[in-house]
């Protein structure tokens, strides 16, 4: 996926290197060539877009086929069904954190699962002030990544945590209330995997 990404940047700014407009990176997925043709570029211009998007095509198909294989494995465990209770995990994150976290009663706390995720702030502290930082790459890359991924999607279909977001972006601004609500989505992960079923009072008490 990250090889598909460079692949759409470099087709987007090809067509602004010859003065076209590029579109949107869903719209350039819909792409065909016919639409290539369209742009009157020169020949060997357009053989490179063509080339840009049969390897955007190439990188889809071995995504799936990844993808599928990968679900035979996730989707009879009962981790992968609990993952898509809470807002914002879906098939693909869903896989993410039931195959990246293992065994859930490794972790003791929400809290050492939130840490472990990189969702909260590394730093030691005593008596209340900053004694300096811990190791920030500490814990599961992937799995910071799939609850940020997570947090844009549940503020953007879910009423309450909507507004418990922009209440926090107008305070705390985007980034540190994204990794806010990433946190509060680690933490409610937790419960859910040690057998409570979903509630928002997981989340916010």
């Amino acid at each position: 996926m990250r090889r598909r990404t460079q692949v759409l940047l470099s087709f987007g700014g090809l067509l602004e290197r010859y003065g076209l407009d590029a579109p949107g990176a869903r719209k350039l997925e819909q792409w065909t060539l016919k639409d290539i043709q369209a742009t009157g570029l020169d020949e060997f211009v357009q053989l490179q877009l063509e080339t840009l998007l049969e390897a955007i095509r190439e990188s889809d198909r071995l995504a799936k086929k990844v993808e599928q294989q990968v679900l035979a494995v996730a989707k009879p465990t009962k981790q992968y069904r609990r993952a898509q209770q809470v807002p914002g995990i879906g098939v693909a994150l869903g896989m993410l954190v039931a195959l990246e976290s293992g065994d859930f009663s490794r972790f003791k706390s929400a809290g050492d699962y939130a840490s472990y995720c990189r969702a909260v702030k590394s730093e030691c502290s005593s008596n209340g002030k900053k004694k300096g930082k811990n190791n920030a790459k500490n814990g599961n890359r992937y799995l910071a990544w799939a609850f940020v991924e997570a947090a844009t999607y549940a503020a953007r279909f879910n009423p309450r945590i909507h507004a418990w977001y922009e209440r926090k972006k107008r305070t705390s601004g985007v980034p540190k209330a994204k990794k806010a609500l990433a946190c509060k989505l680690a933490k409610a992960m937790w419960h859910v995997m040690n057998g409570k079923d979903f509630d928002e009072k997981l989340m916010f008490g």
